[in-house]
């Protein structure tokens, strides 16, 4: 049930995985997308962008994904997040 997606006419399919698990080429489309359509901003912010730094976020141990891909099988986009303890309190980014 939950590994479907519709809205409109889009469909797309839902598939859950992590640094282990993801292909090398996976992960390179991820890190592109997210370079594509977030570094400007990183910049724009004064947060500054290092490539090496974001893939090594996206490939943590503690990284998983949903990957989403249209009727074709083509990927269209994805969810990076990760569980974690920051002192006492439990997180997820």
């Amino acid at each position: 049930m939950f590994c479907n997606y519709t809205k409109d006419d889009f469909k797309a399919s839902l598939s859950f995985s992590s640094p282990h698990s993801a292909s090398e080429e996976e992960k390179d489309w991820m890190f592109e997308l997210v370079k594509t359509n977030m570094r400007d901003m990183y910049l724009e912010a004064g947060w500054g962008w290092d490539d090496g730094e974001k893939r090594r976020e996206l490939v943590d141990d503690d990284a998983r994904y949903i990957v989403a891909k249209d009727e074709s099988g083509k990927k269209v986009a994805f969810a990076h997040f990760r569980f974690l303890l920051e002192g006492v309190h439990e997180v997820l980014y």
